[in-house]
């Protein structure tokens, strides 16, 4: 009942300062953006602030960036230590982004779920200079305030520059922590029975599996027959196929669905015995599988300049792993001929 009358107070507020510049555009436009957006993100900073702490250090990263709260989970504790931080928490958007964070021991007890950063980040920005206990870690958040990657194209000539990566930008600019800052390692679930039932459901058979990851956000889509040739194939070489899908999203045909548990997807691959999927930040999480890893880097790209992906994102250039194949899609997909045949090579 309390928290409600507050909320009706607030919005009463906003409500009476919007009705006295409504009359004035330019005065009504910075009225939505002061009270409307600056205030309903510091409600969202106060609330946090009241149930862990008044010393509470409030963390995030990219809003919906899979790989990104993996690598977060890598380094996150060396920053803390390096700032000699106890009393955290760090903000994840969604469900699935818990399960990451969740695969990291000190993160697990330390997680708030906020829906969406966005209203935080601009109260951070909003503030610029001034001294706040709130850290946007954003692929180099100590370059700017809006994160290093965010001042593209400025900065474009230096992805992949001399094995400039994205990890560094996190690692280099965003923690500001010496290159040889030790990882912490990601903890897959153990549970062989959940891990059993996964394997059932999936009719996945021991080294002749592989599941796809035809779906990206990051980057534009492939023609249906670039996958539609792979799976043909593969399937009359003996291989069960599978498509790793989310949300609104359909398998390939020929394939059956299946959506993997993050926690699960080192164990699962292990077993099933291969991967072929575009760069996306599921790549990063299952990097350490000893499957058979095939990943392919688009050209086109949305959050990064066309033709950087693997020297920006590449996992052997991350240090991710050693052993996965990865291919390079050129300019309007020129040698895509040449990229199928590649990927049917590593599966005989």
């Amino acid at each position: 009942m309390i928290r409600n009358k507050i909320k009706q107070v607030c919005w009463a507020i906003v409500h009476f300062i919007y009705s006295i510049i409504k009359p004035i555009t330019p005065l009504r436009i910075l009225g939505l953006f002061v009270a409307k957006h600056r205030l309903l993100a510091y409600r969202k900073y106060a609330r946090i602030k009241r149930i862990y702490g008044a010393d509470c250090v409030i963390c995030t990263c990219a809003l919906l960036g899979t790989g990104d709260y993996y690598l977060n989970g890598m380094y996150l504790k060396a920053w803390l230590g390096k700032n000699k931080i106890t009393n955290y928490v760090f903000n994840v958007p969604t469900p699935q982004h818990l399960r990451i964070i969740n695969m990291f021991d000190y993160m697990s007890s330390h997680t708030h779920k906020v829906g969406d950063n966005g209203f935080l980040n601009g109260f951070k920005f909003f503030l610029g200079n001034y001294p706040i206990d709130y850290h946007y870690f954003f692929v180099g958040t100590g370059a700017s305030y809006r994160g290093f990657l965010e001042m593209y194209p400025y900065t474009s000539f230096l992805f992949g520059y001399k094995g400039f990566t994205m990890l560094d930008c996190y690692l280099r600019l965003g923690f500001e922590l010496p290159a040889d800052t030790v990882r912490v390692p990601a903890k897959f679930s153990d549970d062989t029975v959940a891990l059993d039932k996964l394997i059932a459901s999936a009719n996945a058979i021991r080294g002749k599996t592989i599941l796809l990851s035809p779906y990206a956000v990051s980057y534009d889509a492939f023609s249906p027959q670039f996958w539609n040739i792979i799976v043909w194939v593969l399937k009359r070489r003996g291989y069960h196929l599978l498509t790793n899908v989310g949300k609104n999203e359909q398998p390939l045909k020929g394939t059956k669905a299946l959506l993997v548990p993050y926690e699960f997807s080192v164990p699962f691959l292990n077993f099933a015995g291969g991967f072929i999927g575009i760069r996306t930040g599921l790549c990063d999480i299952i990097s350490t599988s000893v499957c058979k890893k095939v990943v392919i880097h688009p050209y086109y790209a949305i959050n990064w300049p066309n033709g950087t992906s693997l020297g920006f994102t590449g996992l052997k250039n991350m240090g991710l792993c050693d052993d996965a194949v990865e291919l390079v899609l050129t300019e309007n997909n020129a040698n895509e001929r040449e990229i199928l045949r590649a990927i049917l090579k590593e599966f005989p």
